[in-house]
């Protein structure tokens, strides 16, 4: 209810694993204290809204598996303080905003089966913290942008289902953490560098 914005002081909305229909209210603008909001595995749907970008204290924001449309608002490159951003298994058929890149404390980025179009936006390579980057199963394409390659910190990129093409960067096998890469089912080129093919739990392009 539009009534959630009055509690001013409240830090962790959960309400995961509920049958809750209607939307995200643009009220939650007005928890400026909140740092968990857990809506997953609910009934919502509508779109994420744009005052989402004023709880600038969030630290974990997860709406998985509801009914959420896009687009996805560029308010959210105003959460400089959210570790995980996980959007995955929804129908937002829209494209990543590039304001992703000023989510500078950002670790973990689900965003799998959303209906995701358009191309990777290289300003995810502004993420320094970034640990594990799904958009796998989605309908983007285009090359994948060799910025993101300087992600130091990367252990997982998952890639797969997606009519991504061009060649794979090669600056990704410097990467020393990266052991879980994910390119099955894309239109990706070109030859590997062996270290990836040797690091566990990596797959490479079928179509």
């Amino acid at each position: 209810p539009s009534q959630i914005g009055e509690l001013s002081l409240l830090s962790d909305l959960m309400l995961n694993n509920n049958n809750f229909v209607g939307t995200i209210p643009s009220e939650i603008g007005l928890l400026k204290q909140l740092s968990f909001l857990l809506l997953y595995k609910t009934r919502l749907a509508g779109t994420i809204p744009t005052e989402i970008g004023n709880c600038v204290e969030l630290r974990d924001l997860e709406i998985d598996s509801n009914n959420i449309g896009g687009p996805l608002p560029s308010e959210l490159g105003r959460l400089t303080n959210v570790k995980e951003l996980v959007i995955n298994k929804n129908n937002v058929n829209q494209t990543i905003p590039t304001e992703i890149g000023l989510m500078a404390n950002l670790q973990i980025a689900s965003l799998y089966s959303a209906l995701l179009t358009g191309t990777l936006p290289s300003e995810l390579g502004n993420c320094s913290s970034l640990l594990f980057l799904d958009v796998g199963d989605n309908l983007m394409a285009g090359t994948i942008p060799s910025h993101i390659a300087q992600l130091s910190a990367m252990t997982s990129l998952h890639l797969y289902a997606n009519d991504f093409s061009g060649t794979f960067p090669t600056e990704f096998a410097k990467l020393p953490f990266l052991a879980d890469v994910q390119l099955g089912k894309t239109w990706i080129t070109g030859n590997l560098d062996p270290i990836l093919c040797t690091r566990s739990r990596n797959s490479f392009p079928t179509k």
